[in-house]
């Protein structure tokens, strides 16, 4: 359901829905956790919320005129996107390996209280990823028409797009490095110091991590699915080498440095040597040194409707 919203750029209400529910459900977390609840009340609430927001995401898909019950699979369809996007679900694969690793490796050469102060500077940081996600979803249409219409057009959405997260990477960066090491205080306690002074390198790792989320744009409309595997896979690579050379002599810090040098590889420099890739390359580029020239209301009135016949007939 969330699909069709985006598709036809009405994701206000979808995610109106969802960030109710994801608020709700953090509150009674909280809630659970002052009452001393049992590890068998959080699983419930899980599942409760996973209920309550596929509830919410049906009532509001009626509420546009919408029914399921219109809705009708068809098996050629699945099966030519099955065909067309396995390396894409390996990519996916490949990318939770190449975040978690770090975790998994620091484990095993340092100890667990090492990964617990990592863990909780991680939960900080993945805790606003939700946010480019949304942004992304909320323009994908609109990228996908600019591409049908003008390659121009829509390398400037594109563009806008990445000094978005540029932007966005900037308020986030700045309250975390200026009050990070308080909030893990009130938070967690002193007890957790150690993962207030890893949170500065984390937001690093934030930078690539938004960029990672955008590019997908990029990947979904060119139909570069094999290439987000090598990529992908690639960094995932360099992440386990430098891992290994880095987490004895520096731990943590020796971890996050790997993690930002693994995905500054998958994200960034390895669409520099592709002729078809390189433009995003020089787009991100771009947009890393002119974010104040973001014009989104530019280019929404200058977006024409979709074309009615195939681009070149």
């Amino acid at each position: 359901m969330t699909y069709w919203f985006e598709s036809h750029t009405r994701s206000k209400r979808p995610v109106l829905a969802k960030n109710a529910n994801y608020v709700a459900m953090a509150i009674l977390k909280i809630w659970l956790i002052l009452i001393e609840a049992p590890l068998l009340a959080f699983v419930w609430l899980t599942l409760l919320g996973t209920v309550s927001t596929g509830f919410s995401l049906w009532f509001v898909y009626r509420q546009s005129g919408q029914k399921i019950s219109k809705w009708h699979a068809s098996v050629r369809t699945t099966c030519s996107l099955l065909s067309q996007s396995w390396p894409l679900a390996l990519s996916g694969v490949t990318v939770m390996i190449q975040a978690r690793l770090d975790q998994v490796m620091l484990g095993s050469i340092i100890g667990d209280g090492e990964v617990g102060q990592y863990s909780v500077a991680m939960q900080l940081i993945d805790a606003v990823t939700f946010i480019p996600a949304i942004i992304v979803s909320t323009f994908a249409p609109h990228i996908v028409r600019a591409k049908a219409v003008d390659r121009d057009l829509y390398h400037s959405w594109l563009l806008n797009v990445y000094r978005l997260m540029v932007l966005l990477f900037l308020a986030i960066a700045a309250p975390t490095l200026l009050f990070g090491e308080y909030f893990v205080l009130v938070l967690f306690g002193p007890d957790y110091a150690r993962a207030g002074a890893l949170l500065p390198l984390f937001v690093l790792r934030l930078f690539f991590a938004y960029f990672g989320i955008a590019r997908t744009l990029f990947i979904m409309n060119e139909g570069l699915f094999k290439h987000a595997l090598v990529t992908t896979s690639a960094g995932t690579i360099v992440n386990a080498l430098l891992n290994y050379m880095l987490i004895p002599a520096f731990q943590s810090e020796g971890a996050i440095v790997a993690a930002i040098v693994s995905f500054a590889i998958t994200i960034f420099i390895m669409d520099a040597f592709r002729p078809d890739t390189r433009i995003n390359f020089k787009l991100m580029l771009h947009a890393v040194l002119t974010p104040n020239k973001t014009g989104f209301m530019r280019l929404l009135g200058a977006t024409p409707p979709p074309p009615t016949t195939p681009a070149g007939t």
